[in-house]
């Protein structure tokens, strides 16, 4: 079985990395370039270069990326991906982002039906849990969230100030702003990050019938992802304005992590476009340590009552 994940097989470390036997890693990022080369000297790491352009030259350089990861996993399987094979797992993950689709419009609901905690728990569980088992147990809540819009039974008055999040992904254990946030009286209802909207808002075509037009449906379609790392990166402004509409937020938090200076910079873009609409917006950059709360906090509460007005 092929597993990957960020992370060392060094003694010490969780028994998850321990078991690996091999792992992939892109070069989004100068970091993580750097990461692969010492992480290889313990588990065989295969690395994608990532485009930095959406041109047709770079859709090429990507195809020829995912070509040469098939071969990749191949070798470590010791078989070939089958036709069928790679069908049902386009379909498999389809259904489970069409899932989180279902999930992220029903919070759209105001008042919300679910909190913006537990929606990152869930989306943050999605890279990590079985998919058709995932994809069940999404559906199932959203069954249960349908019930108690019906009832009108919300975690939160519909007077409550509604924010959403954008930005970098905030990946298992980050729940900082998510709790600072929800704890100062406002509600979280949408993520545009790698970590929410932006890995389930687009799925794959599914017309791809050979090998090499699947393939090339799978490329189609991540180079939809509005990463920072691409230049240059309007059509991600455009879709955190819509989003924004679509959940009918009242304010924009974008959240960069510390260091990561794509999303830094792109927060100036950002923020351009949310004053032309007369968006209210607040730019953060922290990391995952719990020495910044208080002054996150004040900042946070001040933005909200910004909104209130």
């Amino acid at each position: 079985m092929v597993k990957s994940a960020f992370g060392f097989k060094v003694s010490g470390m969780c028994p998850f990395f321990q078991a690996l036997d091999f792992v992939y890693g892109e070069t989004t990022c100068d970091a993580k370039k750097k990461t692969w080369e010492l992480l290889d000297e313990y588990v065989p790491t295969h690395v994608m270069e990532i485009p930095q352009m959406k041109r047709e030259r770079d859709k090429k350089l990507w195809v020829e990326e995912i070509k040469d990861f098939k071969l990749a996993v191949e070798k470590m399987v010791d078989r070939n991906i089958t036709e069928a094979e790679l069908k049902a797992a386009i379909d498999t993950l389809n259904a489970k982002r069409a899932s989180l689709q279902r999930l992220n419009s029903l919070r759209h609901h105001n008042p919300s039906p679910i909190s913006g905690r537990d929606m990152l728990l869930i989306q943050q569980i999605a890279f990590y849990d079985i998919p058709e088992r995932f994809t069940d147990k999404v559906n199932q809540l959203c069954d249960e969230l349908e019930v108690r819009i019906q009832n009108n039974n919300p975690v939160a008055p519909k007077e409550t100030t509604r924010v959403m999040i954008s930005g970098t992904p905030m990946a298992l254990p980050n729940w900082k702003l998510h709790n600072i946030i929800e704890n100062s009286g406002a509600i979280i209802v949408n993520e545009e990050s790698c970590i929410g909207t932006r890995y389930y808002k687009d799925t794959i075509a599914t017309d791809g019938q050979s090998m090499d037009e699947m393939l090339e449906k799978l490329t189609e379609r991540y180079m939809k992802i509005d990463c920072s790392v691409f230049t240059p990166n309007d059509d991600r402004i455009d879709q955190v304005i819509k989003e924004y509409r679509d959940s009918g937020a009242q304010g924009i938090v974008d959240y960069c992590l510390q260091f990561c200076h794509t999303y830094n910079i792109e927060a100036v873009k950002l923020r351009e476009a949310c004053e032309k609409q007369g968006i209210p917006f607040m730019s953060i950059e922290s990391d995952y340590s719990p020495e910044d709360i208080g002054q996150l906090q004040t900042r946070i509460e001040a933005f909200i009552e910004q909104i209130q007005g």
